[in-house]
């Protein structure tokens, strides 16, 4: 009786750990795709905040895998051609004293990303930082 009653617990506990692993899985592959949305709508003209955060685009890229960067490309591109408000705002041109306020700007919004720890946000401003220093 013993012996049975320990099996059944034990059975539970696996069970328990099981759930466990499989839920630690499913956010780790969350955060991979958002990093691969937020990497990959800079060079389509996608805001990843905004993607991240529609509902239909969520549901588009559920079953999709991180590392499928050709299907996620796919998604951004429907879900942008659906709804423009997904673009991200264009950058304003203007002469240098502009773009170093500018460039000022997006390091203060980096480091108050960085200090939320809102990753997707801090991977698009230093490519948008990045692109500004190769342009000038």
């Amino acid at each position: 009786m013993k012996l049975a009653a320990k099996v059944t617990d034990l059975s539970s506990q696996i069970a328990a750990k099981d759930g466990d692993l499989t839920k630690a899985q499913a956010d780790v592959k969350a955060a991979q795709l958002s990093t691969q949305v937020a990497i990959l709508s800079h060079g389509l003209g996608g805001n990843p905040k905004l993607l991240l955060s529609n509902e239909a685009f969520k549901t588009s890229i559920a079953s999709v895998e991180p590392t499928d960067e050709a299907a996620i490309s796919a998604a951004i591109t429907a879900a942008l051609q659906a709804n423009a408000a997904l673009k991200a705002t264009p950058s304003s041109s203007g002469g240098g004293e502009h773009q170093g306020g500018a460039a000022q700007a997006l390091q203060a919004q980096l480091a108050a990303a960085e200090k939320a720890n809102d990753y997707q946000l801090v991977i698009s401003l230093k490519r948008q930082i990045a692109a500004r220093l190769t342009n000038s």
